[in-house]
């Protein structure tokens, strides 16, 4: 057990949760929308000519991230009018668990509560749940903190993860991935799809 005590205040700006969502919880759904997006394509056209093969996919693959990057603007807008997100808060980490205050409540959560953390390039986020979480702006601690809470959710929190740079290069790769694989199906379903 680490004996160590960290506080900080945040009042949450766009950035900080546009960045949290856009880095861990929005690349899953691109996923989905691509998949989606894929089956609509297979299901509406079965192309004879070769640069349909490649030009509708990439279409898909094009407008997916800029119809997610739009969507997710307007999420992110809708989570900051939140009561939970538009109030000031007090946030202390210690070897109990986490304090949050504000000037309306004042919640704790035991360490045992916590089913993981990730860490951004701006932020570390620890979840409740796989699907609820507590966002720390690293712009709100003192830098020669930083360490000292990795530390912290390292000894507390099990599963801890932290987002590199190849992250990116990894999600880059999916995406190829996807796009190869549409046109492989969209080649083998026209294979196979009567001819007029």
């Amino acid at each position: 057990m680490i004996d160590t005590k960290i506080s900080y205040e945040v009042q949450f700006v766009f950035s900080d949760l546009y960045d949290v969502f856009r880095e861990i919880i929005w690349w899953s759904k691109y996923k989905v929308q691509l998949a989606i997006l894929g089956l609509v394509f297979l299901a509406l056209a079965f192309p004879t000519n070769v640069w349909l093969y490649l030009g509708l996919p990439g279409l898909v693959l094009l407008l997916t991230p800029v119809y997610s990057s739009l969507a997710l603007k307007g999420v992110v807008q809708n989570t900051l009018e939140s009561l939970a997100f538009s109030l000031p808060q007090e946030v202390t980490m210690d070897s109990d668990g986490v304090l949050t205050t504000t000037n309306l409540s004042q919640g704790k959560m035991a360490w045992t509560q916590f089913c993981k953390w990730q860490e951004t390039s701006t932020s570390f986020v620890l979840y409740p749940t796989p699907y609820t979480f507590l966002i720390t702006p690293k712009r709100c601690i003192p830098h020669d903190e930083i360490d000292a809470l990795r530390a912290l959710l390292d000894a507390n929190v099990q599963n801890g993860a932290r987002l590199d740079r190849q992250s990116g290069k990894k999600r880059a790769l999916e995406i190829v991935g996807y796009f190869i694989a549409m046109v492989l199906v969209t080649f083998v379903v026209s294979l196979f799809y009567p001819k007029h």
